[in-house]
C-alpha cells in the first residue's frame, strides 16, 4: 500500500474535496469507501480519518516512519512559514501510526482551477 498509485488516488481524492463540496462531506464521513472505490486496498485493521484545515484550524501531518533529523526538517519547514499565527488560529498536528492514517485536506490553493 502507498506506492505510486496510491499517491496518485490521494491527490485525486483532495482535488474532489477542493471541487466539490459533497463529495468532500462524503470524502470525510467515509473515506476507506471512497478510497477502495477509487482503487486503494485499506486493510481492515487500518482507521483512516480525513482531517480538513480551514482559515481557523491547519492540519500538519506527520509520518509515524519520520526520523529524529526528518522531525526536525519537518518543524521547520511547515512551521516557521506560518508564524506568527494570527488571531484565532491554530495548528493541529497529527501523526499517523501503523494502524491510523490521517488525511489532511489542505485549504484550496489561490492558484487551483477544477477542470
Amino acid at each position: 500500500m502507498f506506492g505510486d498509485r496510491d499517491r496518485v488516488i490521494m491527490a485525486e481524492m483532495v482535488a474532489r474535496c477542493w471541487q466539490d463540496a459533497s463529495f468532500a462531506e462524503a470524502f470525510s464521513k467515509d473515506p476507506v469507501t471512497k478510497l477502495k472505490e477509487a482503487g486503494m486496498e485499506i486493510p481492515a485493521s487500518l482507521k483512516v480519518e480525513v482531517c480538513r484545515s480551514t482559515d481557523k484550524v491547519i492540519y500538519l501531518g506527520m509520518s509515524h516512519s519520520m526520523t529524529r533529523e526528518d522531525y526536525l526538517n519537518f518543524a521547520k519547514a511547515q512551521f516557521e512559514p506560518l508564524l506568527p499565527l494570527k488571531d484565532g488560529v491554530e495548528v493541529r498536528l497529527v501523526q499517523s501510526s501503523p494502524t491510523y492514517l490521517p488525511i489532511i485536506i489542505p485549504p484550496v490553493p489561490g492558484t487551483f482551477s477544477s477542470g
